[in-house]
């Protein structure tokens, strides 16, 4: 759903959304329009921020076109589930003769306007992550056996993140991996060859071609002149070999040879920058979901309908609470992930603080020492938390099991991820407080995993700790600390025993809820 940056300013008036009157019709201008639709930024009342709503004119639509593509688009809209796919909230019919497709709202506009401000993106590493982005919303596509088939910088809407949204689903469709496809649809100069000859093509592989004109046009700043001739293709100057390889790849004319997901993310161009922005798989959602939308055939139905669907966009549907359920378990694998990674600084630390002690060095030796008790903790209160958000899960998954919604969960997941971008531990336990807040039952709360807290913040070093570790360190190197340290260290850090102890504890608790 393509919006325009210029016309999103914040003193721009929104109107609620609520206010979508019996005609269909706002009384506010268009950020869009097409020839058969227009967008709209409104304010959304109960979804309480800024939402992109696609007003459909059917009458405006071919018949057959309205018969064939529409229910395509409404029906793959509302069931696709992804990080780099624009979200529909929900699909509403005010009128018969017109439809509503409410979604979020993406301020930075579509991928050509950064183009057309930027100039050109440079290769390392903003155009290898929006690419990188952009095939893995096909990718996800392609998996589930629906072609895009209009994917072109226009359709590409960038959020306030930075990150890239492939929207508009008008032509795509299911379609079997080995049919051809004879919609001759798509943009030029984004359409494969086969398509502009009106002969059967491989639907997927055209999508592919698309997103090498699109690399092209993100790296050169320009359209290309000729796709077929590398020659031509390219300025003196740019784009690298390696860049340059996967898009003649992308825009191969045999469809056979053309590139696809596996040889782009193994491309030399991307395996140079192996640390893009993308959102984690294991956050992945999927849910097939029945179109809360009928096609309405007088007044009284089309305000039921609005109603109803109006009701699944503010998440009081079974599948919103799933949603709320995979978006803990992934915050829950995220800190996981973060305390293996302090493990494993934990030992380099250690490494560095054997090295120290070898070279005699002691001012270095306390410093590293400090640093892996640090990270040493880091990991015990990354697991801790995420215990902590396992427990909560586990309550979900019971209240989603009996379909049962909470209001403000939605919020608290919303704020969950901010709060995970920046590992804010504090801010986490904040709103696990509220969430636990939320479900009066609450079989296992985590007051009785506080005690083994030890304080989540609290990352810091006791010097009794860091002798012991030094200690430590140069008894396994065979060495022989000098007068100057503490002789009477002990060696081993009691704290550290009575920390596995209730780690144990917790385990023990945690398996047990699980086995409820």
């Amino acid at each position: 759903m393509s919006t325009k940056s210029g016309l999103s300013s914040s003193t721009e008036q929104l109107i609620p959304i609520v206010s979508l009157s019996i005609s269909g019709n706002f009384t506010t201008p268009p950020i869009a329009v097409t020839k058969h639709s227009a967008v709209y930024k409104v304010y959304s009342q109960i979804h309480r921020r800024p939402v992109a709503v696609k007003i459909i004119n059917k009458n405006a639509i071919p018949p057959n076109d309205a018969e064939k593509f529409l229910p395509r688009e409404l029906d793959i809209t509302l069931k696709v589930r992804h990080p780099h796919l624009s979200r529909c909230l929900c699909i509403m019919q005010p009128v018969p003769s017109k439809i509503a497709i409410i979604s979020d709202f993406y301020e930075r506009g579509t991928l050509l306007d950064l183009i057309l401000k930027e100039k050109r993106l440079k290769e390392h590493p903003l155009a290898i992550t929006l690419f990188r982005q952009l095939i893995e919303g096909v990718h996800y596509l392609h998996e589930r056996k629906i072609a895009h088939r209009d994917v072109k910088l226009e359709n590409i809407l960038v959020d306030g993140n930075g990150d890239i949204k492939l929207t508009d689903f008008g032509f795509a469709r299911h379609i079997e991996r080995r049919e051809r496809s004879r919609s001759f649809c798509g943009t030029k100069p984004y359409i494969s060859s086969q398509i502009s000859r009106l002969r059967p093509y491989d639907a997927f592989a055209a999508d592919y071609f698309a997103c090498g004109v699109v690399l092209y046009t993100m790296v050169v700043g320009k359209w290309p002149y000729s796709i077929h001739s590398p020659v031509s293709l390219f300025p003196d100057d740019l784009p690298t070999v390696a860049c340059r390889r996967l898009i003649m790849s992308l825009l191969e004319e045999n469809e056979l040879c053309r590139a696809g997901y596996d040889e782009c993310v193994n491309s030399e161009w991307m395996g140079a920058h192996p640390h893009w922005v993308f959102a984690n798989h294991a956050f992945f959602y999927e849910q097939v979901q029945e179109p809360p939308f009928e096609f309405a055939s007088d007044e009284s139905t089309s305000r039921t309908t609005s109603t109803k669907a109006f009701k699944l966009g503010a998440g009081e549907s079974s599948m919103a609470l799933d949603k709320h359920l995979f978006e803990l378990k992934f915050a829950a694998k995220q800190l996981e992930k973060s305390a293996q990674r302090c493990e494993k600084e934990e030992k380099v630390e250690k490494d560095k603080l054997t090295a120290a002690i070898k070279k005699g060095n002691k001012e270095v030796a306390q410093v590293h020492a400090e640093n892996a008790i640090r990270k040493k903790n880091e990991a015990v209160n990354y697991i801790k938390m995420a215990a902590r958000i396992d427990a909560v899960a586990a309550r979900v998954q019971t209240a989603a099991t009996q379909k049962r919604v909470t209001t403000s969960m939605s919020g608290v997941v919303k704020a969950m991820e901010s709060a995970m971008k920046s590992m804010n531990l504090e801010k986490v336990q904040q709103l696990m407080d509220r969430f636990e807040r939320d479900f009066e039952d609450l079989d296992v709360t985590t007051k009785t995993m506080e005690k083994t807290m030890d304080g989540t913040t609290v990352l810091n070093a006791p010097k009794s700790q860091v002798d012991a570790l030094i200690a430590e360190a140069a008894d396994k190197a065979g060495i022989e600390l000098n007068q100057e340290l503490p002789g009477n260290v002990p060696t081993s850090v009691p704290a550290s025993s009575q920390s596995v102890s209730e780690d144990t504890d917790l385990t023990s608790r945690l398996a047990a809820l699980r086995n409820m």
